[in-house]
Parts: structure tokens; sequence; C-alpha cells
């Protein structure tokens, strides 16, 4: 065993929390949820639903799932729901599970189970659906997914753990800032897991979307470069560079590798001009969302 202090209730209660912060997510809660319990034994896991700020019937639809246990926040805020999820959670390890994402149980197992034997933090690998999407979208996330930052001790983007050890290293979430991101830099690469298994990330359907989406991972990646924290340092990538050049050998990566580029040169300077102008608009993907 790890010096993680992972807990779980022995055999009989739950192996893990599972705390999913929905904001608005009616359309894909019941997907989220579905696929998570989709063989698994009642109460294996601790199911929470934290509701923040919804206008729609996600509170509705979650508390149809037998064993869900359903949290209600005004606030709408994804830390604030992050934090409500682990007030009222009992288990670790934890994991925090976007409601846009799919997860099978058996990842979620398996997840569970690496971290009580090593780790602090841990997440499968992602896997980009982007069978909906246009031509150009599945260009880029064919190019994005070979970037090493996906690579093996790579959290986040929709799905991550910690155990009791790993969610001491820090009090509140703080506000503001990219949860996943910043787990990533709080936990050195040591500590941090690939399990077995993957998630599935419904890509954007469109370019514009995913530049939207985009310029929202730059603002709240700017915000934690601005952090004055010793405890949050680190890089969270590998050499873009060295990748880019590695690839721009092989003309089938060619496009691929423009768009990437492209989008992110755009949606820096976005970014940018937004924080001069003091814009706040949320700017959440609605196409990957989309029946």
């Amino acid at each position: 065993m790890s010096s993680g202090g992972s807990s779980s209730s022995g055999g009989s209660g739950p192996s893990a929390s599972v705390v999913i912060p929905a904001h608005d997510e009616g359309a894909v809660i019941d997907r989220c949820l579905r696929v998570l319990l989709e063989d698994v034994r009642p109460g294996e896991f601790e199911v929470i639903v934290v509701c923040n700020g919804c206008g729609d019937d996600t509170a509705e639809r979650a508390r149809r799932h037998p064993g869900v246990r359903v949290e209600e926040i005004a606030e709408p805020s994804k830390q604030a729901a992050l934090q409500r999820g682990d007030d009222v959670a009992s288990v670790y390890p934890r994991i925090y599970l976007d409601a846009d994402v799919q997860m099978h149980g058996r990842t979620a197992r398996a997840l569970a189970a690496e971290l009580r034997e090593r780790g602090l933090a841990g997440a499968p690998a992602p896997r980009f659906d982007a069978s909906a999407a246009s031509a150009a979208v599945r260009s880029y996330f064919g190019f994005l997914s070979r970037h090493p930052v996906y690579g093996a001790g790579y959290v986040g983007s929709g799905v991550f753990a910690l155990t009791r050890a790993g969610r001491e290293r820090f009090g509140p979430w703080p506000r503001d800032l990219p949860d996943d991101a910043f787990v990533q830099r709080l936990i050195p690469p040591q500590d941090r897991v690939r399990s077995p298994g993957t998630f599935v990330i419904s890509t954007p359907r469109t370019m514009r979307a995913q530049l939207q989406r985009s310029v929202r991972i730059q603002r709240l990646n700017r915000r934690l470069e601005r952090v004055d924290d010793a405890s949050v340092s680190g890089s969270t990538t590998d050499s873009t560079r060295t990748f880019l050049l590695r690839h721009l050998r092989q003309p089938r990566w060619w496009p691929g590798a423009a768009l990437f580029v492209l989008v992110a040169v755009v949606s820096r300077v976005l970014a940018r001009l937004a924080e001069r102008r003091g814009q706040d608009r949320w700017l959440r993907d609605e196409t990957s969302r989309a029946a």
C-alpha cells in the first residue's frame, strides 16, 4: 500500500466516492450516470451529483437513478460544487467526474483500485469522440490526441481522482481556477498514476465551438499561472515545439498541425483581449451536449 492514505468502507461499503458537478446538464446527465452505473453493484460507489445554479431539470433527472445522491446549491460555480461534494462525501479514493464525459463503472472501479495501491492522484486515459464533428474538428483532435501531455501521469479533461492524502494537499477548492490543471500542477508526476481503461470526451462539433472552448481554457490557465502559491508549480505540458517538429516530418499530419497551431494562437490572443476588456462571459461548448 502507498502512503496515499486512501480508505474505503471495508468490503461491504462503497469503494469510492464519485462527485459530479453539474450546471444545466439535463441533456447529458442521464448518459453520464447510465454509463457510470452500468454493471455496478448497488452501493459500490457513493455517487453525488451537485447541481450548481441549475435552471433546468438536471436534478430531477439525476434523482431518477437509484442510489444517486443529489445536492443543490444556488451558486453556478464548479468549484463550489466540488466543495459541496467533498463536504458530504465520506469515502476515498474520491473521483471527480464531469457530467458531459462518459466513464464506465469498470473504469471507475479500476481507478479506485489503482489509487488504493499507489499514488495520490490518477485518471484513466482520455479518448476523444469526434464522430459527430466536422472534418476539420476530426483532423484537429486526431492530431491533438497524439500530444505527449495526454500520456501517463495526465489527470484532467473531465475525470481525475484523489486519495485522502492527495486531497489533504490543499484546503477548499480554489475559486476561478481550473480544477484539473490545479491538481495536475499540485501533485508531482511521480505521485500521479494512469489507471486501466479510458473515458470518452465528446468533442465540439465545429471549429468555432472548439475555438470558444480553447479561449475558456486559456483564460482559466492564465489565472492559474498568476496564482502566487509556491505549492502550485511545474508545467502541465511536454515540449509542444518538439511534438510539432516531429509530426511535421509526416505530411499526413500537416492539416491537423495547422489547425492545432491556429487554434492555439487565436485562442491565446482572444483570451488576452477578453481580459483587457473585462469580459467574463462563460464560453461553454453546447454542441457536444446536443442529442
